[in-house]
C-alpha cells in the first residue's frame, strides 16, 4: 500500500504548475512530516464545493457497436486560456492518443496525434484494471473547476460491464505551500470534487500507462530558457 500511495502522489506531483520557471521542483513523500514556523500546519481544501456538469455529452456517438469504449481527457493550466492537455481514447482495440499545448512564456506549441492497434491481451489487461480498481460512478456528471488555475480529471467508459461519465479537479496554484501540503491538499480536493468512487487514481496511471510519448511530449512543451 505504502509504494502505491508513492505512485499517486509522484502522479500528482507531475502535475503542479510552476509559473515561476527555472525552479527545481523537489519530489516530496506525503507521508514526510512538516513544520511551518516550528509549528504543523493544518492543510484545507481550497474549496468547500463544485459544481457539476450533468448534460449528456454522448462522447462515443457514433460507436454504440463498440464493445469497449473508454476516453480518459486530462487538462492542466493556470487560466482558462492556457492551458494543456491530453487524452487516451481505446475503442474495442483502437487506442487514439491526442496531445496539445499552447504556445505562450513557458511552453512551446505542440499537437501530436497517434493511433495504435492493441493487442487483444492489452484490452483484456484494461478491463481487469478497471474491474480491480471497482470505479463506479458515484454522483452525476463531470466536476467543474472552481478557479481558472487547476488540473481537471475526466473519465468516460461505456462497456457491458460499466457505464461511466465522471472525474476530478484540484486547484493548482499556491506560492505559500510546501510540496508535502500540496499533495496532501490535492488528494483532499480529488476526493472531495471526484464523481467517480473507487481508485480511480490507479485507473488514470494505467491508462496513461498506454501512452508511451507521453513523458517526452511533457517535457518537450517546456520552452528552455
Amino acid at each position: 500500500m505504502l509504494n502505491q500511495d508513492k505512485a499517486e502522489d509522484k502522479y500528482k506531483l507531475s502535475t503542479r504548475i510552476k509559473i515561476n520557471y527555472g525552479i527545481a521542483f523537489i519530489v516530496m513523500l506525503l507521508c514526510q512530516s512538516y513544520t511551518v514556523y516550528g509549528q504543523t500546519e493544518q492543510i484545507k481544501p481550497s474549496f468547500d464545493s463544485v459544481a457539476y456538469d450533468t448534460i449528456n455529452r454522448r462522447v462515443f456517438k457514433g460507436l454504440e457497436s463498440a464493445s469497449v469504449k473508454i476516453d480518459y481527457y486530462r487538462t492542466i493550466g493556470y487560466s482558462y486560456g492556457d492551458r494543456y492537455w491530453y487524452e487516451i481514447i481505446i475503442i474495442d482495440s483502437l487506442m487514439l492518443l491526442n496531445f496539445q499545448s499552447p504556445d505562450n512564456v513557458d511552453w512551446d506549441y505542440i499537437k501530436y496525434q497517434k493511433q495504435v492497434v492493441l493487442e487483444d491481451s492489452v484490452v483484456k489487461r484494461v478491463l481487469l484494471a478497471l474491474k480491480k480498481a471497482q470505479i463506479a460512478q458515484k454522483k452525476p456528471g463531470i466536476p467543474l473547476p472552481p478557479a481558472a488555475g487547476y488540473t481537471g480529471d475526466r473519465l468516460y467508459i461505456e462497456s457491458e460491464q460499466l457505464n461511466l461519465a465522471g472525474g476530478t479537479v484540484y486547484i493548482n496554484l499556491n506560492g505559500e505551500e510546501t510540496d508535502a501540503e500540496y499533495l496532501q491538499r490535492v488528494k483532499m480536493e480529488m476526493a472531495l470534487s471526484s464523481s467517480i468512487s473507487g481508485n480511480y487514481i490507479k485507473v488514470f496511471n494505467m491508462l496513461e500507462s498506454l501512452f508511451a510519448d507521453l513523458p517526452f511530449l511533457l517535457e518537450s512543451k517546456n520552452k528552455q530558457h
